[in-house]
C-alpha cells in the first residue's frame, strides 16, 4: 500500500497599488471570493499604508505564481468597474 502526505502550500504575497484610496474592506472581501474561484483560499489579508499583504494557501496542483497573477488581475478588473487601479511599478 502506497502512503501519500498531502501537500500545501502557503506564502505570504505582497505587492503596492497607487492611490488605494481607503477600500481595504472591499478590497479584502474581493481578495478571499476571487482566490477560491482560482484554486486558492485566502488565510489572512491586510493592507498597511501602501502595500497589500495577503497570506495565501494554494492547491498542490496550481503554481502560485499562476494563482496569485489571476487574483491580481481579477481584482484589478473588478476595482477599475467604477475606478482605475493602477499597480505600483
Amino acid at each position: 500500500m502506497s502512503i501519500r502526505s498531502r501537500t500545501r502550500l502557503v506564502a505570504h504575497a505582497v505587492w503596492a497599488t497607487k492611490d488605494r484610496g481607503g477600500r481595504d474592506p472591499w478590497l479584502q472581501a474581493t481578495l478571499g471570493r476571487v482566490a477560491l474561484s482560482h484554486g486558492g483560499e485566502v488565510l489572512a489579508a491586510g493592507a498597511s499604508d501602501d502595500p497589500v499583504h495577503v497570506v495565501l494557501r494554494g492547491e498542490e496542483t496550481r503554481a502560485l505564481s499562476t494563482v496569485i497573477r489571476r487574483i491580481k488581475g481579477a481584482v484589478s478588473h473588478a476595482w477599475n468597474e467604477d475606478t482605475l487601479l493602477v499597480w505600483q511599478d
